[in-house]
């Protein structure tokens, strides 16, 4: 059976606070991320850029204004509470794409890395319009750093399409403490991308801006 392609779909790059983030990423790269949205059942807004034809880079930080009975608080345990104490530009989580995402399930169970069941998401976008996609997340074995998997509903209003541009992805790498399960992932998807040991999981993010090669987390800028 034919491999159905993947790709890096995005980074999620936490920050405290969404503004902060904002002003940071300009200073470093000249380019301005818009404003996207808020994850209602999260407590997270975010604001985005596109780093690629296929690729977007999400700054994401807890929503002031969230309505605290609509969040789910296991979700707000894994993905908001973390940000209260990241004061910079951290890359945290990332996303790999995939154009048939009942297939990528199908493609990691062979290798005994077990997916959940795809299910739709959805949030309304500043212009009005429902962005919609459908995403699967690692089960088993849990894996550091690890990526979630996302399918567009419409690729035409996804980010990479419509979210400001002027950054590439130059490269990313990737970092934990179970090469070995990091390594099936990547080949069994055919991502390009580095992997090496570390104590502490990490995702370190490479940018071609105009102002010059930038990398994140931003205290490795050069």
């Amino acid at each position: 059976m034919e491999m159905q392609p993947h790709y890096p779909d995005h980074f999620v790059v936490g920050i405290h606070e969404l503004q902060t983030g904002i002003e940071l990423f300009a200073e470093l790269t000249g380019i301005r991320a818009a404003v996207g949205g808020v994850h209602p059942h999260v407590g997270t807004c975010n604001a985005l850029l596109s780093i690629g034809d296929h690729t977007y880079l999400e700054i994401i930080a807890p929503d002031p204004d969230a309505d605290a009975t609509r969040i789910n608080p296991q979700l707000k345990a894994l993905f908001t509470d973390p940000l209260a104490g990241m004061q910079t530009l951290t890359p945290y989580l990332w996303a790999v794409g995939s154009r048939n995402l009942d297939a990528t399930v199908a493609d990691l169970a062979a290798r005994d890395i077990h997916l959940s069941k795809p299910e739709t998401g959805a949030r309304r976008k500043p212009d009005g319009q429902s962005l919609e996609w459908r995403a699967s997340f690692i089960n088993d074995p849990v894996i550091e750093p690890t990526p979630f998997f996302i399918e567009w509903l419409d690729a035409a209003i996804a980010p990479p399409s419509d979210s400001p541009k002027g950054c590439q992805l130059e490269s990313f790498s990737l970092a934990g403490p179970d090469v070995n399960l990091l390594d099936t992932v990547i080949e069994t998807l055919g991502i390009n991308t580095r992997v090496a040991f570390a104590t502490e999981p990490s995702i370190n993010i490479t940018l071609d801006t105009p102002r010059g090669i930038v990398k994140l987390p931003s205290n490795e800028s050069c």
